[in-house]
């Protein structure tokens, strides 16, 4: 019976010790230091009762009571773990809100980047009503005909690179080769127009405009 009762002794000893050592480096704080605080008082106690060191002179009916302990202590650890476990996330469960997040911001950042509407279409058909506002007054003044503001209309719209080999194309700030490359155009963007003539396109990039030379270009239907 004593080396039975010296086993539990330290046997509580060595699992409470490793409870604290795992409350130090691995456990989640502070719940994991209420775990190991309700352990080593009770490997402290057994340790005493059953090494000889306690003062207390057990009879036979006291150290009966001993097994009722055992349990009482077992009982008291195991609700104890069961409460941490309930009210505690378990890890898995983490990762799935953790998911759920990162779905739902995907949805908002793939929401936000949704174009609403085409902004180069937008930009050329203010500007065709622009330019025919302007070839009216001009009409109001001089008493031409119709021709001149459908001249205009047709003189404004969207461009875009007309062949694939073409990744980029330069813009100019003059209709010359040689001029100051302001800007690039990319092959399968769009771009508003707002001049043209047989060798060249005025095109709008980035806020600025510049020239590109026609035959790089196709215009595409608002």
């Amino acid at each position: 019976m004593k080396r039975y009762q010296l086993f539990l002794a330290y046997y509580t000893l060595a699992i409470s010790a490793a409870i604290f050592a795992w409350s130090i480096f691995w456990g989640p704080k502070p719940q994991s230091f209420i775990l190991a605080a309700i352990f080593i008082p009770v490997a402290i106690y057994f340790g005493l009762v059953f090494s000889g060191h306690s003062t207390q002179d057990f009879d036979q009916q006291e150290q009966n009571k001993i097994p009722l302990v055992i349990l009482a202590t077992l009982f008291i650890s195991t609700i104890s773990l069961l409460a941490y476990n309930l009210t505690n996330p378990t890890s898995a469960d983490k990762l799935s809100a953790l998911s759920s997040q990162i779905q739902s911001l995907r949805g908002d950042i793939a929401s936000l980047n949704k174009p609403t509407a085409d902004p180069n279409a937008s930009t050329a058909a203010e500007i065709k009503k622009i330019k025919a506002d302007l070839t009216n007054l001009k009409l109001a003044q001089s008493g031409s005909d119709l021709t001149s503001v459908l001249s205009a209309d047709a003189s404004s719209g969207i461009v875009t690179i007309k062949d694939s080999k073409n990744k980029t194309v330069n813009v100019y700030q003059d209709k010359s080769l040689s001029a100051t490359i302001s800007a690039k155009i990319e092959f399968g963007k769009t771009y508003p127009f707002i001049d043209k003539d047989p060798n060249w396109y005025l095109v709008l990039v980035s806020g600025k405009q510049g020239f590109v030379q026609s035959l790089l270009l196709k215009e595409v239907q608002n």
